[in-house]
């Protein structure tokens, strides 16, 4: 029995037991009343699109680090955003279009961003407590990594559905399997993503209902386009979730 049997060049899950005897899709247990239905929020910037050009960023003033070890290229692409190139102001930008969005649906929604990698994740942590420090919460946004030394005291929290704080958890995979965070109403993506079963346990961890918080749908906010892998039985039967196309927001570096 498995959540999300795998099928690539290491792993095949069904060479190996065979094909399943039966399946239940997460649209089916959507419509079973099991898991709670989503809202899918697809957003881009318009250097996620077009990709960005290494001189003209640089001559527009922008902020642009390129780690040593990496090739230095005249065009990056989406994929080696915060990988080959970090770009503080991009990911300012995001941010900012998070705050926003959260602003709207609730600042008090619990919120877990997936991001590239642990300095990632800790400049999306900075920025959102930034942007919500009238709230009065030391914790509002947190980073949960496997390298934070309190990072299972900060899982604990964030997974209580009776402790307001923290609200925004951070991470990069350890959020990904493995842990139950029923009131978790916000799944946001800024890390690209290339695996199904990886995407599939993602927004898994916004299917769980919890009626402590009354919260019985939850949103996927993709800004990397991860949402593609979505296949139809992620849907109910007969029924398509809406799909909101937003953007492309301009992103001036």
């Amino acid at each position: 029995m498995t959540a999300t049997p795998k099928r690539d060049d290491n792993i095949d899950t069904y060479a190996y037991f065979g094909e399943p005897v039966y399946s239940y899709s997460m649209g089916r247990g959507i419509e079973d009343g099991f898991l709670a239905p989503f809202q899918l929020y697809r957003v881009f910037t318009n250097i996620d699109q077009e990709g960005l050009h290494l001189q003209d960023a640089l001559y527009q003033g922008a902020q642009v680090y390129i780690p040593e070890e990496a090739d230095v290229k005249d065009v990056y692409t989406l994929e080696d955003f915060e990988r080959e190139i970090v770009l503080p102001d991009r990911t300012r930008k995001i941010c900012e279009h998070i705050a926003n969005l959260l602003h709207t649906f609730g600042p008090m929604q619990k919120t877990m961003i997936f991001c590239v990698n642990m300095e990632h994740a800790a400049q999306v942590a900075k920025e959102l407590q930034n942007y919500f420090s009238s709230l009065g919460h030391s914790n509002y946004a947190v980073r949960i990594v496997s390298e934070e030394p309190d990072a299972k005291v900060r899982y604990e929290q964030f997974r209580d559905s009776e402790k307001p704080t923290p609200v925004v958890a951070t991470t990069v995979d350890l959020l990904t399997t493995g842990v139950d965070v029923p009131s978790a109403t916000n799944i946001i993506l800024v890390k690209p993503i290339a695996s199904k079963v990886y995407f599939k346990q993602i927004i898994g961890r916004g299917s769980r209902i919890d009626p402590i918080t009354n919260k019985f749908f939850f949103r996927i906010i993709d800004y990397v386009n991860a949402s593609r892998l979505l296949d139809d039985w992620d849907y109910p039967p007969g029924a398509k979730m809406g799909k909101i196309i937003e953007g492309p927001f301009d992103l001036m570096l």
